[in-house]
């Protein structure tokens, strides 16, 4: 397994992102790299934190062998951006929303275009943005 690279799984506080994990550790081990899951919650919800929720998420990223990460960020394009970027992701896996744009998604794209985005539905079909190539003009 090569741990210079991973697969990057983005989930939030709801419990059906298991299946996110899940992808994102098929694609990991196809790949044969690490997995890490983030998740990011509002800034204020660190005076609370929803201990429940995040116990059970850590819970399915150690059934899967991810580390999982928590930050508090109202901006958390920007924080799985960063992520992204220091834990050299090849792929980044989120949830799919039908009928709706997601801010989060586009975001992500605008900030990493040349990342692939995996973005799974509530049956685990998975819906892929491509990076964005350049084509250079000799």
């Amino acid at each position: 397994m090569e741990n210079d690279r991973c697969v990057l799984v983005c989930v939030t506080s709801q419990k059906t992102c298991e299946r996110l994990i899940k992808a994102g550790a098929s694609l990991a081990e196809k790949e044969n790299c690490s997995l890490l899951v983030l998740s990011v919650f509002p800034t204020n919800g660190c005076y609370r934190p929803d201990l429940e929720t995040i116990g059970e998420l850590d819970r399915c990223a150690r059934e899967h062998s991810a580390e999982m990460i928590l930050f508090y960020n109202d901006f958390p394009f920007i924080v799985a951006a960063s992520v992204a970027k220091k834990y050299n992701s090849i792929n980044i896996v989120t949830g799919f929303c039908e009928n709706v744009v997601s801010p989060f998604v586009t975001s992500l794209h605008t900030l990493l275009p040349e990342m692939p985005i995996s973005m799974v539905d509530n049956d685990g079909k998975i819906f892929n943005i491509h990076p964005v190539t350049s084509s250079k003009k000799q």
